[in-house]
């Protein structure tokens, strides 16, 4: 259809339904639609119920609101300051962010302690109460980065 394969080689390809692509994956729908999960691991095998938990605990960790154990600064670029705000650039140019100038002051203390530790410290010597979901978002736009394992 993209014109890349010679019409030899993509009749051989599609077989009787050359030229009729949408139809074929309309055909593959009406045989799926009525298999449940069951079903599908079952046909699938190993490796797709493999695939599924890799998946799943993926998921999961996406809506985790806990930090990893040990966070270190990310780097990350000042595009702009205002006296309580700094506009940064993290992992893309394309999602900057806002974060209040606190906030960043209190990114020295991740330095490879644990993460409770951090918090805690930060709390006592800054006076800043971060609670573990903040610290997660951090982590998530790298502006904090694990540590590593050697807690």
């Amino acid at each position: 259809m993209d014109g890349k394969w010679p019409p030899d080689v993509y009749r051989e390809i599609w077989g009787r339904w050359a030229g009729r692509e949408a139809a074929f994956y309309r055909a593959c729908a009406s045989r799926v639609r009525p298999l449940d999960w069951a079903r599908v691991a079952a046909i699938g095998g190993a490796e797709v119920r493999l695939l599924a938990a890799v998946v799943r605990d993926a998921f999961t960790a996406l809506r985790s609101e806990e930090p990893p154990p040990a966070l270190r600064p990310g780097p990350f670029t000042i595009l702009g300051m205002g006296p309580e705000v700094r506009h940064i650039q993290t992992y893309s140019g394309f999602d900057p962010l806002e974060a209040p100038a606190r906030l960043l002051d209190a990114l020295p203390y991740f330095d490879g302690r644990t993460t409770e530790e951090a918090i805690a410290v930060i709390g006592e010597q800054q006076g800043v109460e971060i609670d573990k979901g903040l610290v997660r978002k951090l982590a998530d736009f790298e502006i904090l980065t694990p540590a590593g394992d050697g807690v």
